[in-house]
C-alpha cells in the first residue's frame, strides 16, 4: 500500500525508535480521521503513517522527540493510576506535578498555573461541574516544565499542555475539544461568583497569594 506518508525514516530530520511499538489514543484518532484501519497493515506501513502523524504534530509545534516523551509521561501516570477522576488529578498536581495546592475559588475566570513565591499553584474555577480536560492542561504545563522560563512560543506550550492533557485522559482531540468547549459554556454560567462575598474570598486569595499573582485570572 503506497500512500503520500510513505517516505522512509532516514529521510527525515530525526530518527525513531524501531522498538517503538505502541499506538497512542492521538495516532487512532488521526488514523480514525483520514479512515483507515491499523489492523491489516504491515509494521513498515504503519511507521510510514504514524511518521506522517508526527509530521502533523511537529507542524502544530511539538517535537517528535518532545511527543514521545509526552506519551512516556501520560502513560506512566495513567500506569500508576486506576481512574483519572478530578479527584486523582488533583492528587497527580502535588504528588507528581509537584504543585503546592489546587486552589478552586468562584473569583476564578480562567484556569491557570504559575509560582507564588517558590511554589506552584494551580487555580481553578468552582462552577456547575470541574472541567478535568482543564485542571489536566494546567498539570501539562506544570510537569513538562513550562513555568521554568523557557524561551518559547505561547503557541507551542499551549499545543503541548493539550496533547498531554488528551493522553492523560486518554481521549481523542474531538472529544477533549468537545468537553474543553463545554465546561467553557458551564463557566460563563457560573453562579457560585454571586453567592459568595466577594470580600472574604479575595482575602483568602490574597492570604495564600493567589491574589494579585493572579489578579488577571480572577472576576473583577
Amino acid at each position: 500500500m503506497k500512500t503520500e506518508t510513505d517516505d522512509k525514516t532516514a529521510g527525515h530530520s530525526w530518527n525513531f525508535d524501531d522498538e517503538l511499538k505502541r499506538i497512542d489514543r492521538g495516532f487512532e484518532d488521526y488514523m480514525c480521521q483520514i479512515g483507515v484501519g491499523t489492523g491489516d497493515l504491515t509494521d513498515a506501513e504503519t511507521q510510514a503513517y504514524r511518521n506522517g502523524f508526527y509530521r502533523i504534530l511537529e507542524k502544530e509545534g511539538i517535537r517528535p522527540a518532545r511527543v514521545k516523551e509526552i506519551d512516556k509521561t501520560a502513560k506512566s501516570l495513567r500506569d500508576t493510576y486506576e481512574k483519572m477522576d478530578f479527584p486523582t488529578l488533583q492528587k497527580i498536581a502535588v504528588s507528581d506535578a509537584g504543585a503546592k495546592d489546587v486552589v478552586i475559588s468562584p473569583l476564578v475566570d480562567v484556569s491557570a498555573a504559575d509560582y507564588v513565591g517558590d511554589d506552584i499553584y494551580i487555580i481553578h474555577p468552582r462552577g456547575l461541574f470541574k472541567g478535568r480536560e482543564v485542571l489536566a492542561h494546567e498539570i501539562g504545563h506544570v510537569i513538562l516544565g513550562h513555568l521554568n522560563g523557557e524561551n518559547r512560543c505561547k503557541g507551542d506550550i499551549e499545543t503541548e499542555a493539550d496533547y498531554f492533557a488528551r493522553t492523560l485522559l486518554n481521549e481523542s482531540r474531538g472529544v477533549y475539544n468537545f468537553k474543553s468547549t463545554l465546561y467553557a459554556i458551564a463557566k460563563a454560567m457560573n453562579i457560585y461568583k454571586s453567592l459568595l462575598p466577594y470580600a472574604n474570598e479575595k482575602r483568602k486569595l490574597k492570604e495564600l497569594g493567589i491574589y494579585p499573582k493572579f489578579s488577571n485570572n480572577l472576576w473583577s
